[in-house]
């Protein structure tokens, strides 16, 4: 075989190699893409200033909730009543007043 034929069939292959790889990789499934969102600007600076973030889902549906120091507030905000942290109380919306631990463990009197 000459010189010619052999860088030619050389190159011929080499052709078909970059095709088929090119092949090879079209054929592959596409990745799906990740789902990436913008970081919540509360959270990034609440983690920079050195806090502590605690994601919460609630079964019933969503209800955001900030600020507060305990359980027993979180429950009192999500169930309509209103906090008051200086007297560790829990106000329901009919007006009934009680104990934020009790509310919490369900033994405030119904209003």
């Amino acid at each position: 075989m000459s010189r010619l034929l052999r860088h030619r069939t050389a190159t011929v292959f080499k052709m078909l190699g970059l095709i088929g790889s090119t092949l090879t990789f079209a054929t592959d499934p596409p990745k799906a893409p990740t789902k990436q969102g913008l970081a919540n600007p509360a959270s990034v600076n609440c983690t920079q200033l050195g806090g502590m973030l605690d994601m919460r889902t609630r079964t019933e549906g969503g209800l955001k909730i900030t600020g507060y120091e305990s359980d027993a507030e979180i429950d009192c905000a999500i169930t309509g009543g209103e906090v008051d942290r200086q007297a560790g109380s829990c106000q329901s919306a009919e007006g009934t007043r009680c104990g934020l631990d009790e509310n919490l463990a369900g033994s405030c009197p119904a209003g």
